[in-house]
């Protein structure tokens, strides 16, 4: 149809075709017929024929029904009329039941469309469109854009997957490529599985609520930085069980208050430069103790003793008493020298 002829129509009616298939097709490359050589009257070619060429490739192609028989004709140029998953769904490149299928399961019954060419493919619609099929595969041999000026909703009855190739990322971004707005994901179960490193970078507060148990299990060393203050709060019980070294630094000081505290070791070891203790009651239940002190200071009230058996063995004492009294059931003392300087002695 040339399209500087403007054609009319009479009346409403379609065009209704009784065969199985009508078509349109424009080749890529037109046919062009032969043209003959041309001789001289000596018989000498002075001008090469050329041979007839026929159509070649697909321009443009539409299809209305069942396979046509243009189609069954380009079985070494399926590619130019359906597309590559199409083809390996049916059999691979040259296989007869791609063009057989190409309207539809049945190749005798079928009614399809074909559309194809080697340009462009523009739909514009100014209100709705709507697409609705069976199962349906989309391929983009470039760069895909999905922009929607209003809301975008993708939902699905059954499982979603968002899959890149090897070594390929995934960007989500929420407010641009800044990530200025919220992120809201809701799920009854997360599982998240990385095969290498994690970074997590937040220059807000972080809150986390959880409701249930908790569990943690660290296969590798742990790093912890922490450069502003910390405050934790138990209600239950909070057991610590720790088998390697532990080794802790506090530059500054230490405050701790505990209504009971309840502790076994079994070896202890402490340097204190400076220590002061203060007890309302104290009880001490040993079984060896030994003490080096270089120099002793005490100050006591009350003392109430009861000892056993006593060894006491000292190089060099002083003792200053405003009273001693001192009973004794059997006393016995072996010193190599003695002095004394009483008040008042009674013996």
């Amino acid at each position: 149809m040339n399209s500087s002829v403007d054609t009319s129509v009479s009346d409403n009616t379609g065009t209704h075709y009784k065969n199985r298939y009508t078509y349109l097709y424009l080749p890529r490359t037109k046919a062009t017929p032969a043209v003959p050589e041309v001789k001289d009257a000596q018989g000498n070619i002075t001008t090469p024929g050329v041979p007839a060429k026929a159509d070649s490739g697909v321009g443009a192609f539409f299809r209305l029904g069942g396979y046509s028989d243009e189609e069954q004709t380009q079985t070494t140029n399926q590619s130019g009329f359906y597309p590559a998953k199409h083809i390996s769904d049916e059999g691979g490149d040259g296989a007869a039941s791609v063009y057989e299928k190409a309207a539809g399961p049945d190749a005798a019954t079928s009614h399809g469309i074909l559309l194809a060419c080697d340009g462009r493919i523009l739909v514009k619609a100014a209100e709705r469109m709507y697409v609705e099929s069976g199962a349906f595969h989309q391929k983009t041999n470039g760069t895909h854009n999905l922009h929607s000026t209003e809301e975008l909703k993708i939902a699905s009855d059954k499982q979603m997957t968002f899959e890149t190739a090897v070594g390929q990322e995934i960007h989500l971004n929420a407010g641009g490529a800044g990530g200025t707005a919220k992120f809201v994901k809701n799920s009854s179960d997360d599982t998240e599985t990385i095969n290498g490193n994690k970074f997590t970078l937040t220059t807000g507060k972080t809150r986390l609520l959880h409701r249930g148990a908790k569990e943690l299990y660290l296969f590798g060393g742990s790093l912890s930085v922490n450069l502003a203050g910390s405050f934790g709060f138990t209600l239950g019980v909070d057991l610590t069980i720790k088998v390697g070294l532990f080794f802790a630094i506090n530059a500054s000081g230490s405050f701790t208050v505990s209504a009971f505290s309840l502790s076994f070791t079994q070896w202890s070891f402490a340097a204190t430069y400076y220590s002061v203790n203060m007890y309302t009651g104290k009880i001490e239940i040993k079984g060896v103790d030994q003490s080096v002190t270089a120099a002793e200071t005490e100050t006591v009230a009350t003392r109430a003793s009861s000892t056993a058996v006593e060894a006491d063995t000292v190089v060099t004492r002083a003792s200053s008493n405003a009273v001693t009294a001192e009973t004794g059931g059997v006393k016995s003392k072996i010193a190599f020298w003695e002095n004394k300087i009483a008040n008042a002695n009674t013996m």
